[in-house]
């Protein structure tokens, strides 16, 4: 599923794009703020979530919902 080019490659990869920013930071920029802030929290995970802290299980439903 982390092929190059699949979504959810290209998630993961904007989520690490810059050093030490929150997810919500960093995905914000190119999906909505408002659109990622409900999909972490649709997941359960604050919105001061960083990307090392999350697991692919995560990633997956994070963007389930960005894609719904």
């Amino acid at each position: 599923p982390l092929a190059d080019g699949t979504p959810l490659h290209q998630l993961v990869r904007l989520a690490f794009s810059q050093r030490r920013k929150m997810v919500r930071s960093t995905v914000g920029r190119v999906v909505g703020m408002e659109r990622i802030e409900a999909a972490l929290t649709a997941i359960g995970v604050p919105l001061t979530v960083r990307p090392e802290e999350l697991s692919l299980d995560q990633f997956l439903k994070i963007l389930g919902q960005i894609i719904e």
